[in-house]
């Protein structure tokens, strides 16, 4: 039997609580893709670092940055790489 592989869908992730950060940044320096999000919460009194995803371009990281604080964007080429 042929295994498929599925690729993780970025969008499957839920949106961020009332009570956790949620944080857009640009690397400094050179790099392939200049820009992150990250996602940090509190449970049971521990902080919760997760890496969102890293971008190529700022519209990329927004879209991101908006789906998880519940607001909408438009298309970015991060949606096709």
């Amino acid at each position: 039997m042929k295994r498929q592989f599925q690729r993780p869908c970025r969008h499957s992730r839920p949106q961020a609580g009332n009570d956790d950060l949620v944080v857009l940044t640009r690397f400094a320096g050179d790099s392939i893709k200049d820009w992150a999000v990250a996602h940090i919460s509190i449970h049971d009194g521990h902080f919760h670092h997760r890496s969102e995803y890293t971008f190529y371009t700022l519209q990329g990281a927004l879209k991101h940055f908006c789906e998880l604080v519940g607001e909408e964007f438009e298309n970015s080429m991060d949606d096709f790489c």
